[in-house]
């Protein structure tokens, strides 16, 4: 399973810091919500990527942790 979009779905100013929603959708169409409160000048994009790359990494990791276990 691996991650086919991602988005910032909020990103809003929140009294000295920045609220961010992103959203993160699998190949079978799951989404996974992150929230977070961040400091002003945080580089969401970039750490939207990255997030992706490490929640893909993780839903393979289980996918193979659940194959094996089948086995």
């Amino acid at each position: 399973m691996s991650i086919v979009s991602s988005v910032i779905v909020k990103d809003r100013n929140d009294g000295g810091t920045r609220f961010i929603e992103e959203h993160h959708t699998d190949s079978q169409g799951v989404v996974y919500v992150r929230k977070r409160n961040v400091p002003i000048g945080y580089d969401a994009a970039a750490d939207l990527a990255a997030h992706a790359t490490e929640l893909s990494n993780s839903l393979a990791e289980r996918e193979v942790r659940q194959l094996l276990e089948i086995d």
